[in-house]
């Protein structure tokens, strides 16, 4: 049976085939006939639908559309969706309008797998994947505040299912290579935002009258990614170029990363100066990756960074100055007020530093030098960081917790304690240095103080201070001991810095205590400079308690302040006497060395 029935194939072959044959023509020349007909139709059926349901707000116009229905694709080459803003302007006269225009270019639009049974019998639009190349798009915002009526994103999105189509099913929809700029048409001074080589992905789209209620949906999607490669644009002034190798948001999940951030002024230093008439700090800000949590996009929308978690890695930052320039007299607001001030609602919950290194550095006109001071391998909590005014009523106080190697040397751990509704901006700060040799130092004190610390070591530094608008009061405790400076000036001739032998042994036998072993501290109240920074309240207050202990009272200080030049250094010893009592220190010190012997 089975010979019999291959021998009839053999014999028929050609029937088949040619069976096959004619099939196939039919489908291909129906196909063809149906592209003819059909496409015209349907490129028409596409501008009346998205003119219809946007209620002529927009028009859609492409170069060329070319359709499978054999394999269900579809691509339409240079897309433009314009928005009319004649009929916008009379829209915004209503109660209800869209508070955002867009218009949108991409280069070639792809749509695989589009299910025309399903579209044509039961008016659903199901396609696997949708991918767009080379977009361009724009958003004009106009709504003037959230209290403004206005119908949403959503609501646009769920008019499309409200003629004849009836659902829309997108598994995935690919955005690459976008341009993207916003810009706010209320508030042109705000500039405009624009981010060029943006990817977004979107995953299992459903909209329908159904899925507009689901909340476990953004935009009616399941997912939605956006990523950026290689991005680089300008702040506003022009002063400074940002750039990051990659980003990555996840917007259901609320999660994203930034990698190789960088924040790098645009001029040199000596060039960045020139910009300005008055002292305006310098910052070179390199992040090896930013990590955040929990970021709502429905809170951005209604200008509300909520952060659960921020965290903060392999992190430097170079701040530099120019102490040349003149201080502008106008109040340097502290932290809480800073937060107040923002154009905007946050919140982070965590911040979390880990591995962040701090450099400041600032050029003294009298030496010509640039001295640094830096805090090196921070790590540590930054809790509740808000102007969140519900978020204040269940607490108020913002917490540090810093542990890092100053100088790179010795291990301090710091806390503060911002209290934010506070209208006098009060706040705490204290904190314990470990072991450190002094001469770590000279890096700040040689060219910023014309100090140079030659020998010493420091066991303890503690400080406890309390500081609100008009300053700071507490105490510091300092444990040393072998301390021995130099005073140095500069040189006419070379322009460098020399020792100063006469003062240099002056300030070391009679105005320097060369140790402080006791538990003793100095009580100390310090007035705010209401137009320098929060940071230079506090060292300035630390270091006021730490001259007394080592010797440098307000009389000693007005005695080495005239103790600038050898010359009138030496008549103001030989008159408060301190020449004489030199030499009698060194003929005693001689008198033992001989007795010795």
């Amino acid at each position: 049976m089975a010979q019999r029935t291959q021998t009839y194939i053999r014999r028929n072959y050609k029937y088949y085939l040619l069976a096959l044959f004619v099939i196939l023509s039919c489908i291909v020349v129906g196909s063809w006939l149906f592209m003819r007909h059909f496409k015209p139709i349907f490129s028409r059926q596409i501008k009346k639908e998205v003119y219809k349901v946007t209620d002529s707000l927009y028009h859609v116009n492409f170069s060329a559309i070319h359709l499978n229905p054999l394999l269900g694709n579809l691509t339409i080459d240079s897309l433009y969706l314009i928005p009319d803003t004649g009929r916008y302007s009379k829209m915004r006269k209503r109660t209800s309008v869209p508070d955002k225009l867009f218009d949108i270019f991409v280069a070639e639009l792809k749509l695989k797998h589009v299910h025309l049974f399903a579209l044509i019998t039961g008016k659903k639009a199901k396609i696997e994947a949708i991918k767009a190349e080379k977009s361009r798009v724009k958003i004009y915002q106009y709504a003037d505040s959230e209290e403004q009526q206005s119908t949403s994103i959503k609501q646009t999105l769920t008019q499309l299912t409200s003629g004849s189509l009836k659902a829309i099913q997108i598994k995935q929809l690919g955005f690459y290579h976008v341009f993207f700029s916003q810009k706010n048409m209320n508030s042109p001074q705000s500039g405009t935002v624009d981010l060029k080589n943006l990817n977004v992905q979107i995953n299992d789209i459903k909209i329908d009258t159904a899925t507009s209620r689901d909340t476990s949906r953004f935009l009616f999607a399941k997912d939605i990614r956006l990523s950026m490669d290689q991005s680089l644009f300008f702040t506003t002034d022009s002063l400074y170029k940002i750039s990051t190798d990659s980003l990555f948001f996840s917007v259901n999940r609320g999660e994203g990363f930034i990698k190789d951030l960088k924040v790098t002024p645009r001029y040199p230093e000596q060039q960045f100066e020139s910009q300005f008439e008055f002292r305006h700090n310098r910052f070179a800000i390199s992040m090896g990756s930013l990590l955040f949590y929990d970021l709502s996009p429905q809170r951005i929308k209604r200008k509300k960074w909520h952060f659960k978690k921020i965290k903060m890695r392999d992190a430097s930052i170079d701040i530099y100055l120019d102490a040349a320039l003149p201080i502008k007299k106008v109040e340097k607001p502290l932290p809480q007020k800073i937060l107040r001030n923002l154009g905007f609602n946050l919140r982070v919950d965590t911040l979390k530093l880990k591995n962040v290194n701090i450099k400041y550095r600032e050029r003294n006109p009298k030496t010509n030098q640039v001295g640094a001071v830096s805090f090196n391998q921070i790590h540590g909590n930054i809790l509740n960081i808000t102007n969140d005014s519900i978020q204040l009523l269940k607490n108020k106080y913002c917490k540090v917790d810093l542990q890092t190697l100053f100088m790179n040397r010795g291990k301090l751990h710091a806390f503060f304690d911002f209290n934010l509704t506070d209208l006098e901006n009060s706040f705490s700060y204290k904190g314990h240095l470990g072991t450190i040799k002094v001469h770590a130092l000279n890096q700040a004190t040689h060219p910023l103080g014309q100090v140079n610390l030659k020998k010493g070591r420091i066991y303890s530094l503690d400080y406890d201070m309390n500081a609100d608008n008009h300053g700071a009061v507490g105490k510091v405790a300092l444990n040393y001991d072998q301390l021995e400076v130099k005073v140095l000036s500069k040189s006419n001739r070379k322009g460098n810095l020399e020792k100063q032998g006469f003062i240099s042994l002056a300030a070391n036998l009679f105005v320097i205590k060369d140790a402080n072993r006791s538990d003793s501290f100095a009580q100390i109240s310090y007035k705010r400079d209401p137009y320098r920074s929060v940071f230079n309240l506090m060292w300035k207050s630390i270091f006021t308690g730490v001259k007394p202990l080592i010797g440098i009272d307000k009389k000693t200080e007005q005695k080495i302040k005239s103790l600038k030049s050898t010359k009138k250094g030496k008549e103001k010893a030989e008159s408060d006497g301190l020449l004489n009592k030199v030499k009698k220190f060194l003929k005693k010190t001689a008198q033992k060395l001989e007795g010795k012997d």
